[in-house]
């Protein structure tokens, strides 16, 4: 019970305005893994699509787009839907940590 509450204003102190926190304290978001050529246009793709910039986090050094589960639920739909290749590989996950920097990933869900 501590360890929850704990979890729970840590997370409500860290979060970043598209993380979605959990009845137990722990943080959710999607995570897009992109090739390194496809990323900036992925953002722009983004831009496009008139997503506000604190919709998502973009992680140049890791290839990765950190945004909302329902964003990135909402991506994997579309692409399950329409067959692109504008973007290369893309992998899509619904991602839940602790809700510390670099917090240890409680689960991790593949979606496309």
């Amino acid at each position: 019970m501590q360890l929850r509450l704990r979890f729970l204003r840590t997370a409500q102190q860290n979060a970043r305005a598209f993380d979605e926190i959990t009845t137990d304290g722990t943080i959710t978001f999607g995570k897009i893994r992109l090739e390194k050529q496809y990323l900036l246009p992925f953002v722009s793709f983004l831009e496009q699509m008139e997503l506000p910039t604190d919709a998502y986090f973009v992680d140049e050094e890791n290839n990765i787009i950190e945004t909302a589960c329902g964003i990135a639920e909402e991506l994997a739909f579309i692409f399950a839907e329409e067959e692109t290749k504008d973007f290369g590989k893309i992998k899509i996950e619904i991602v839940e940590r602790y809700p510390f920097e670099n917090g240890f990933v409680v689960d991790c869900l593949e979606i496309y």
